[in-house]
């Protein structure tokens, strides 16, 4: 009977978090700690289940070592989770230059906000904002301040990257003001919690490892059981249907041969640097995200992602009509009756009024945010993604770097010397820039377009060659490292993410179908 009430408990637990994954999503992590990771009733299954467990190992008398290691690290972590949302304080400090704090605005559940008394006051000394070079990014930001505890004076500093601690409480530095002379910093105080939890959390690593070398553990016994097998045999046979649908893919890219470039010139275009998210990265990484965020794969119909995003650069006619924005399962797409993977010029029609979504996306931003709306809303971002590619908007592949102090607005503001712009071969272009390089950036793409249509490879292979060249000396400080630059090459070629969830969603399945077996 215990065991089947620790089994509900298990299955109950299992579907309690992957709702609140799902409602984290939509909600925000504050609702989910509130209503689920933190609710009462989620604790009392958790301590339930705990209790439940120990009372069942002891009644069964198991004296296998590693398996009593791993069960007592669960249950130190649960304490340690208890003493953390009993006696744990959380909370935000503003600091400002030359004032002296000894509050903070701690989260109540009744009062929403509520402040709260410090044993010790902060006093900001300076606050330090570092972008990258070439973009309006913030690589690191840095809050140096004095604390003030009695008669005693010390100094400290909180960044992105480092904490300060004094006494039991720790200091983080979380956002700051836009005149650059104040400061947010995130206050957590949990003296009991932390070393019991880190503690469970050794535990845990140590029997995991103990139970892989134990012969009486049950890694041993899975690795013997006839389940693992047939895991292995389903999993080789996902993998040999995806094999099949990619050479299915590959035998139907005869309608693009005319509109892509080729494997070794599109990977050159790959090899350049590009400003895309607030950062300098290869042009591979761009074309990746570009299909994954609107096919939803790394590659479309055996061709790569730096073929697909040159193909819309150069050939995005043609493109327009490929079936590449995938749709899904939604309202909008049951009353419109749009197919799973639909083409840009499905959603532009004369007869329809030019764009078919256009006024349910308006709809959208004047407050109807319903699933229909939202959905429209979500095709229309891909659309966007796509038209911007095409306009020339999104390419910021080509830098400079000011040599002076140049007036850069009409507002009188001014660029730095030495500092760094990516601009797109559209871009409105400063006066400052030198005459030769801005003949090049505003005329390199249409050059190379007609090399393109040409087909001559060999040519649009010396612009890339050449194009590479010039961002290494016009690009001052911003590019990244040659090491930085390799290994994000590395992660990009290894989709390590998908792997790694596959093998352990795969060995996850294969555990519980074996412990399900035993009970």
């Amino acid at each position: 009977m215990v065991k089947k009430i620790i089994f509900i408990l298990y299955i109950l637990v299992l579907v309690c978090m992957a709702s609140a994954t799902i409602v984290e999503k939509s909600q925000g992590t504050d609702y989910a700690h509130a209503h689920y990771y933190g609710a009462w009733w989620f604790i009392l299954i958790w301590a339930v289940l705990a209790a439940l467990g120990a009372f069942y190992i002891i009644k069964r008398k198991v004296k296998c070592a590693s398996t009593l290691a791993l069960h007592l690290s669960f249950i130190i972590i649960l304490a340690g989770a208890l003493l953390t949302h009993i006696s744990a304080k959380r909370g935000m400090i503003h600091l400002r230059i030359g004032q002296p704090t000894d509050t903070y605005m701690a989260q109540d559940e009744e009062q929403g906000m509520k402040e709260e008394k410090l044993p010790f006051s902060l006093c900001l000394q300076k606050f330090e904002a570092k972008m990258h070079d070439g973009t309006n990014a913030v690589a690191d930001y840095s809050s140096k301040f004095t604390v003030i505890d009695g008669d005693d004076k010390s100094e400290g500093e909180v960044s992105m990257n480092n904490i300060y601690s004094h006494r039991s409480y720790r200091l983080y530095q979380s956002s700051y003001d836009e005149d650059g002379k104040g400061s947010v910093l995130a206050i957590n105080a949990d003296p009991y919690g932390i070393p019991v939890t880190y503690t469970g959390y050794a535990l845990l690593f140590i029997s995991l490892v103990w139970m892989l070398f134990d012969p009486k553990g049950g890694y041993r016994k899975l690795l013997k059981s006839p389940l693992l097998k047939k895991g292995a045999l389903i999993t080789a046979l996902i993998l040999s249907m995806s094999n099949i649908q990619t050479l299915h893919a590959e035998s139907a890219t005869g309608n693009l041969q005319n509109a892509v470039l080729p494997k070794e010139t599109a990977e050159k275009f790959g090899e350049l640097h590009i400003l895309y998210n607030d950062r300098i990265c290869p042009v591979q990484t761009f074309a990746l995200d570009f299909c994954k965020k609107i096919y939803g794969a790394r590659s479309y119909q055996g061709l790569t992602a730096e073929q697909v995003l040159s193909g819309w650069v150069f050939y995005g006619n043609t493109w327009a009509n490929e079936p590449f924005i995938k749709i899904k399962s939604g309202e909008m797409k049951t009353a419109m009756n749009l197919p799973d993977y639909a083409s840009l010029n499905t959603f532009f029609n004369r007869e329809m009024g030019g764009y078919t979504i256009g006024q349910y996306v308006q709809e959208y931003y004047n407050g109807q945010q319903d699933k229909f709306h939202q959905q429209a809303a979500d095709i229309d971002g891909k659309i966007q993604i796509i038209m911007e590619l095409r306009e020339g908007i999104s390419l910021k592949v080509l830098p400079y770097t000011f040599t002076k102090n140049v007036k850069a607005t009409k507002d009188h503001s001014f660029i730095k010397a030495g500092t760094t712009t990516w601009f797109s071969p559209v871009d409105k272009l400063p006066q400052a820039v030198e005459h030769q390089h801005a003949l090049y950036i505003k005329n390199v793409f249409s050059l190379l377009n007609g090399d393109v249509k040409a087909g001559n490879t060999s040519r649009v292979n010396e612009f890339f060659v050449k194009m590479k060249k010039y961002q290494e000396v016009s690009s001052g400080n911003s590019l990244p490292t040659a090491t930085q630059y390799k290994a994000e090459r590395i992660n990009n070629a290894f989709p390590f993410a998908t792997i790694l969830f596959m093998a352990n969603l795969t060995l996850g399945f294969i555990a519980l179908f074996y412990t399900i077996y035993r009970m």
